[in-house]
């Protein structure tokens, strides 16, 4: 058993990049602290990889590429998103295109592309190299809570709260299609944990 760093400030999550290799542990007491702090481990020998100290407290992980190198920020009240390059030398990039806050996030597969989604019903497209934003569509009814990438990486799925699921061209911001997957706040939250299982990130309907 090791202990892999003594900071005292509450843990408010961990999490696996998706391909299992970096390990992000978050931190930060919401009540107190006026920033979070995200620390990566390698997993393989448990070396430290970086630290990112966040500009404000968010209570919820950042999002991650497929291998480890990106990791992005939203929940800011004015809709900023803080986008970190770890490929190289670390670069940050600071993404304004929401009105309003960003409660989702999601990298395509090669880590080309970062989709989000606000409260305030709209989907941004953004490219990872240059911070810059690509496209904004999808003005749904209510809040956009959940987005992710199909396997082509030009296919988006969103689920919003008016309890649609919705299929995106993220290269025109095309609605492709359309279906409802429940019909109260309770029945679209509790399909999110299972997002994954949900949708085979293949196709959909």
């Amino acid at each position: 058993r090791s202990t892999l760093f003594p900071y005292t400030t509450l843990f408010r999550s961990t999490n696996f990049s998706p391909n299992g290799e970096v390990f992000y542990v978050v931190f930060g007491n919401y009540f107190v602290d006026t920033h979070t702090t995200v620390v990566a481990f390698e997993v393989d020998g448990w070396r430290e990889l970086f630290t990112v100290s966040d500009r404000t407290t968010i209570d919820r992980l950042p999002s991650v590429s497929q291998d480890g190198g990106l990791l992005s920020f939203g929940g800011y009240r004015d809709g900023t998103v803080w986008l970190y390059s770890l490929r190289g030398s670390m670069r940050s990039f600071m993404l304004k295109g929401h009105p309003e806050d960003v409660i989702t996030e999601e990298f395509s597969s090669d880590g080309r592309r970062l989709a989000t989604g606000s409260i305030d019903g709209t989907i941004c497209i953004w490219d990872t190299e240059t911070g810059a934003l690509i496209r904004t569509f999808g003005r749904h009814m209510g809040q956009t809570w959940k987005v992710a990438y199909l396997s082509d990486d030009e296919t988006l799925i969103s689920v919003d709260e008016d309890g649609f699921l919705r299929k995106w061209d993220t290269e025109t911001g095309a609605l492709l299609s359309e279906f409802m997957i429940g019909t109260s706040e309770c029945e679209v939250r509790a399909l999110i944990p299972v997002w994954d299982k949900f949708v085979d990130r293949k196709s959909v309907v």
